[in-house]
């Protein structure tokens, strides 16, 4: 019995600790740059939007890799230019890939 406290216990100390990231994301941060072969790139909403009209062109985009690639997802109203408020909803439906399991028996 006691055994089996302690494996249900640690199963759901472990399932806690895998779910706590998406549990306490509560709003989407600004894009983040990954590290591109040494580049330099722009980590803040600010810092990308470069004519500072409170949105992101595409061509500001160019700054991060990640941004590039969901821009055209994101831009909910299709207008060329993402909103905060567009980058984020855009966020909260984005499910991201847990990593992959391994099977230790």
């Amino acid at each position: 019995m006691n055994n089996r406290n302690f494996r249900f216990s640690a199963l759901a100390a472990s399932a806690l600790l895998l779910m706590a990231p998406f549990a306490m994301a509560q709003e989407a941060p600004p894009p983040e740059a990954a590290a591109d072969a040494g580049q330099q790139q722009a980590t803040s909403w600010e810092a990308l939007d470069t004519d500072k009209n409170g949105t992101i062109n595409k061509q500001e985009a160019t700054q991060n890799p990640h941004l590039t690639q969901i821009f055209d997802a994101a831009d909910a109203d299709k207008d060329g230019e993402l909103t905060q408020d567009e980058y984020r909803a855009h966020a909260a439906n984005s499910t991201p890939t847990p990593p992959a399991q391994t099977d230790e028996n």
